[in-house]
C-alpha cells in the first residue's frame, strides 16, 4: 500500500506542471517511510518466505557420517569423527549445539552447523548436554539406548516428504514454551494463534527439502 502511495504521487507530480516542487517534501517523507518496510520485506523473501520448510540433518550411524542440508539447498557430508563439536551461546544467552567442520591443520574452522534445539540460560545448557547424549549414543553406541526416547518424543511431526500441517504447525509453536509457568500457558496459546497465519505462509510458499539420490 505504501509503495502504491508513493508511486501514484510520483506519477501525479511528474505529470502535472508545478506539482514537483510542491510535492517533494512528502516523497522525501514516504520514500524514507517505505524504505524500512522494503528492507523487511526483502528479508522475510530471502529468509522465510520461499525458501525450504526446513534444513534436515542425518546422521548416518551405519557409514559414520553426517549430511547437512545447507541453507542454498546443497548438501554437506563430513565423517562424524571429523566434527568438532561444542555448546556454543547465541543471542539472549541462548545455547545451542554446534558442528565445526575443520581443515587439515584441525584448528581452521571450515563451515559451521547447528543441531535445531536452543536452550534458554543454565537450564537449557543441561537439556542441550541431554540432547547432545541422545545424537552420540546413536552414532557411537547403535540404537537400543536411543529407542525408548524416540518413542516418548510427543512432538515429532511428518514433514520429511511433506508439508506440516497447520496443527502440527501450532503445536511445534506451543512446544517450544512448555515447561515454563502454568500461568503464561493461555496467553502464550494466544500469541501462537496470531503467529499461526504466518507460519502457515512460511510453509506453504517454501518447497520441502529433497535429498540428492546416493549410489
Amino acid at each position: 500500500m505504501l509503495l502504491w502511495m508513493l508511486g501514484s504521487m510520483v506519477f501525479i507530480s511528474a505529470t502535472t506542471p508545478g506539482r514537483l516542487a510542491q510535492d517533494w517534501p512528502v516523497m522525501v517523507f514516504m520514500f524514507l517511510l517505505v524504505s524500512p518496510v522494503a528492507v523487511l520485506l526483502y528479508w522475510m523473501l530471502r529468509k522465510e518466505l520461499f525458501a525450504f520448510t526446513h534444513y534436515p540433518i542425518r546422521f548416518d550411524r551405519v557409514t559414520q557420517t553426517v549430511h547437512v542440508f545447507r541453507l542454498d539447498g546443497t548438501v554437506l557430508s563430513v565423517p562424524w569423527k571429523d566434527i568438532f563439536f561444542c555448546l556454543a551461546t547465541g543471542q539472549m544467552n541462548n545455547w545451542n549445539i554446534r558442528g565445526h567442520v575443520l581443515a587439515d591443520d584441525r584448528m581452521t574452522v571450515v563451515e559451521t552447523f547447528a543441531l535445531a534445539p536452543v536452550g534458554a540460560g543454565d537450564v537449557g545448557r543441561q537439556v542441550l548436554l541431554g540432547y547432545w547424549e541422545f545424537v552420540r549414543s546413536y552414532m557411537e553406541d547403535g540404537t537400543a539406548g536411543v529407542a525408548r526416547a524416540v518413542q516418548l518424543a510427543e512432538i515429532l511431526v511428518p514433514i520429511a516428504h511433506q508439508r506440516e500441517r497447520v496443527i502440527d504447525g501450532f503445536r511445534r509453536m506451543h512446544a517450544e514454551s512448555s515447561g515454563g509457568p502454568v500461568i503464561f500457558m493461555p496467553i502464550l496459546a494466544v500469541v501462537g494463534l496470531v503467529l499461526l497465519p504466518a507460519r502457515w505462509v512460511a510453509i506453504r510458499s517454501s518447497k520441502v527439502p529433497e535429498w540428492p539420490p546416493t549410489d
